[in-house]
């Protein structure tokens, strides 16, 4: 299994090369992350068989917030396949690019024809749904990913006045779909989020929750 301590380590010296992910770490990750049925459909790996390049970080907040950060490298133009739980999912693409397929929707994450630079996703899915990520080999995908239940939400906004007025029916949509620009100080929070400062675990979890709650705080205004 490989060791996922966190680790101070700047973009420009980390080497995803450095670092093996096999199709177990997956399986078993995926297992802590309560997405039991997450599987490798194409290529076909054995369990030790290299199935990305470089390191990821997850974590689940004391508030119920999921927080799943990578630096990778694409060891194969992979398929991935699982089923996820309704939900309001946000995602920062620092670098390169992936598509999913939520519950049938293609959806590209990244930048696209023509554009540059980090960009930000926000979806809701009202029920529980098929997810497809597609992948090509030899691209670097920095991304984080923020997904919070629905109720989540409500309970922060509970008998508030909406930060934006089509919020509500956002949530109400299965499968909705935005992009936004994150902000300077978004791009810098996903950047230590990914990159997270030698803290004992329990500060370094705070740290991290927190900056995926000021994440979540812009992508929903």
């Amino acid at each position: 299994m490989v060791d996922r301590t966190i680790v101070e380590v700047s973009p420009r010296r980390f080497r995803p090369a450095d670092t093996a992910v096999t199709s177990a770490d997956l399986q078993e990750m995926a297992i802590n992350t309560d997405a039991e049925t997450f599987h490798i459909s194409a290529p076909v790996l054995a369990r030790k068989d290299t199935a990305i390049h470089g390191r990821m970080n997850n974590m689940r907040g004391h508030s119920g917030l999921f927080v799943h950060a990578t630096d990778t490298v694409e060891a194969h133009d992979l398929l991935a396949e699982w089923e996820m739980s309704p939900a309001c999912t946000v995602a920062v693409m620092l670098e390169g690019d992936l598509v999913v397929k939520l519950d049938g929707l293609d959806v590209r994450l990244g930048p696209g024809a023509g554009q540059d630079g980090p960009t930000g996703h926000i979806w809701s899915l009202t029920q529980v749904s098929k997810m497809v990520r597609l992948s090509r080999k030899g691209t670097r995908v920095r991304k984080v990913i923020i997904t919070v239940p629905w109720d989540w939400i409500d309970r922060i906004l509970a008998d508030k006045d909406l930060p934006n007025r089509n919020l509500a029916k956002f949530a109400a949509t299965h499968r909705g779909y935005a992009t936004w620009r994150p902000s300077l100080r978004a791009v810098a929070l996903a950047e230590q989020i990914i990159n997270p400062s030698r803290a004992p675990a329990p500060l370094a979890r705070m740290a991290v929750e927190s900056r995926a709650i000021e994440i979540l705080r812009e992508a929903l205004e």
